[in-house]
């Protein structure tokens, strides 16, 4: 009766039982009836540290057959040598004793198991043998039965003889995470013959203590060679790893199903010999033609994502050329954004080193980005708080130029990037007298809410005198004669819903008055002409649910935080947070 109960009744009745109840229920009805509330709700993980008490550790060691995921912590201790720490967390800098003695309490609790396995497995083919037959066991003990992911931090030892005999243990794992702290090398093909279910590996190196990455490890031997085997890796992420193009493309051979790769900082020299970098001036254009050659000729869509590997414009064209079904794209440190290449794509995220270029190379950046937006018709999310535009840019006039492509000489007075529901990018006035600053700064707030009106989500850091300059000298007025914020303009995005102002003591500095106006409610029905466009009874900004103010300098720290309890007042029901990000750049050059 109960297994003919439809899949929605039965989720709701279980809803109001505990997880106790529900195992003790499952057994009762059926042996099966175990893995389908497993799989629905009773997801069990554990970590597992090496500061852990003796009993912690062997409750834990107990309950390892149950387990669906396992996170483990070598943690360092400060007090024996040889450790460091870095933002990765404490690693191994001279010597792999000390971790040693750490490792090997976790690695005699899954040998423990492992060994009961291998015991079970062994009795029930010698009894199976005794009787004639030539069967595999059908009810073998399993040390990891349900153990579906695994994740290794600060692991610091050899690879092949401390992690390859956990990997018999380990038949049913699908994502495997390894932090790695010390040179070694992963021989990746005799990790997926042991586990063949993984569809997820990532393998996480340090810099300046690299980790090699073999796929050809079975080379002299000849069984990669002659193998036809396949496994089911779907996604692939190296992050500061040297491995060989010949390895990867092999590795596109034995997993026709990897749809994902994401290397991350693959250049480092971190070994002794040159020639086994992976140099992405060198290996990355004939490897994605490879990708894409292979990816045509298969029926699911290939979806790609290649973060922080586009150290020029070359590589990025080219990946934009191969991959024209590219929605989302990465790059880092660009300095000409090309429009006809870009016009697929939803989502841009741009990670640059502003503080860290010139003059020149800012403006490059600033111009490029414009002349793309200007043509960017199909663009939903800018992801660009390090990229800040300069203001003066947003208004330049087309200019015929044969080095530029046929869209700036067509569209360069506006952006195109109308449907646009995420902004996040920084303003910048410079360079310009100070009333021109004032008057600049308010055009790009006008800008910004006539060329985005469905925008949701805006992130705005501004580097000028201060964030409505022009407010107090009366630069910008109402029609009925009262002053105006610049800010203001901004109420015409009705569907924004999450504001960010991040502003610097020095530049960029903001007053109460530059938000005041949004917890206001305008007194008359808006028209063309008025700045806002909330109607009667209704608050600027409508849908407004988050309001935020990141500030770098905690100067005016109780200022900040009385300003923003004023708004609550003001507007009961707004989200309204102040908080210190030093993330934010100090402008000092």
């Amino acid at each position: 009766m109960v297994a003919q109960l439809p899949q929605e009744i039965l989720e709701l009745v279980f809803a109001y039982l505990s997880q106790s109840t529900l195992r003790c229920c499952a057994r009762l009805v059926c042996k099966q009836w175990d893995k389908i509330c497993r799989q629905r709700s009773l997801w069990r993980a554990a970590t597992w540290k090496t500061n852990m008490g003796t009993k912690a550790q062997e409750k834990l060691q107990k309950q390892l057959r149950r387990l669906d995921f396992l996170d483990v912590w070598v943690l360092c201790d400060p007090g024996l040598s040889g450790f460091e720490t870095n933002r990765h967390g404490p690693i191994t800098t001279l010597s792999r004793k000390e971790n040693l003695l750490l490792w090997n309490d976790f690695l005699s609790c899954i040998l423990t198991q492992l060994k009961q396995f291998q015991l079970s497995v062994g009795g029930s083919r010698t009894a199976a043998s005794s009787l004639g037959s030539q069967r595999k066991p059908t009810h073998a003990y399993h040390p990891f039965l349900y153990l579906k992911e695994l994740q290794l931090n600060g692991f610091a030892l050899d690879f092949g003889v401390y992690l390859e005999p956990l990997l018999p243990a380990l038949t049913g794992l699908r994502k495997l995470k390894m932090m790695l702290r010390d040179r070694q090398t992963v021989k990746l093909l005799t990790l997926l013959k042991a586990c063949p279910a993984i569809e997820e590996l990532h393998v996480e190196g340090v810099q300046g203590q690299g980790v090699r990455m073999w796929v050809l490890e079975d080379e002299q031997s000849g069984s990669l060679s002659s193998s036809a085997t396949t496994f089911g890796l779907k996604k692939l992420w190296l992050k500061e790893v040297s491995i060989q193009e010949p390895s990867l493309e092999r590795l596109l051979d034995l997993c026709p199903l990897l749809r994902t790769i994401r290397l991350w900082y693959m250049n480092r020299p971190f070994l002794d010999d040159p020639s086994d970098f992976f140099c992405h001036y060198i290996s990355v254009p004939g490897l994605l033609r490879r990708i894409a050659a292979q990816s045509l000729s298969r029926d699911a869509v290939y979806v790609a994502n290649y973060d922080d590997i586009h150290y020029n414009d070359d590589n990025y064209r080219l990946v934009l050329s191969i991959f024209p079904e590219l929605r989302t794209l990465t790059i880092l440190n660009t300095w000409y954004i090309e429009g006809w290449i870009l016009e697929n794509i939803t989502t841009l995220e741009i990670v640059s080193h502003y503080d860290l270029a010139g003059d020149s190379t800012r403006r490059a950046i600033s111009e490029g980005l414009h002349r793309y937006l200007c043509g960017a018709h199909n663009l939903k999310h800018l992801i660009a708080s390090s990229v800040y535009l300069d203001v003066s840019t947003m208004f330049l006039k087309a200019t015929p130029d044969e080095q530029l492509p046929p869209w700036n000489q067509l569209c360069a007075y506006s952006w195109a990037c109308q449907d646009l529901e995420t902004l996040r990018i920084g303003l910048l006035v410079d360079s310009v007298p100070k009333s021109r600053a004032d008057i600049l700064l308010n055009l790009a707030y006008g800008y910004i809410g006539t060329y985005c009106p469905r925008v949701r989500t805006l992130e705005l850091t501004v580097k000028s005198v201060s964030f409505g300059q022009a407010a107090r000298t009366g630069v910008i007025q109402n029609n009925d004669g009262t002053d105006a914020h610049p800010l203001s303009q901004l109420a015409g995005l009705n569907e924004l819903e999450t504001l960010t102002l991040r502003a610097n003591a020095i530049y960029g500095h903001i007053e109460y008055s530059d938000f005041e106006w949004i917890g206001t409610i305008p007194d008359r029905v808006s028209s063309d002409d008025d700045d806002y466009s909330a109607s009667s009874g209704e608050y600027c900004l409508p849908r407004l649910e988050s309001f935020q103010l990141h500030y770098r300098n905690s100067t005016n720290d109780e200022d900040y935080r009385y300003w923003m309890a004023l708004m609550r007042e003001l507007r009961p029901g707004l989200d309204v947070r102040a908080k210190q990000d030093l993330s934010i750049p100090s402008f000092d050059h």
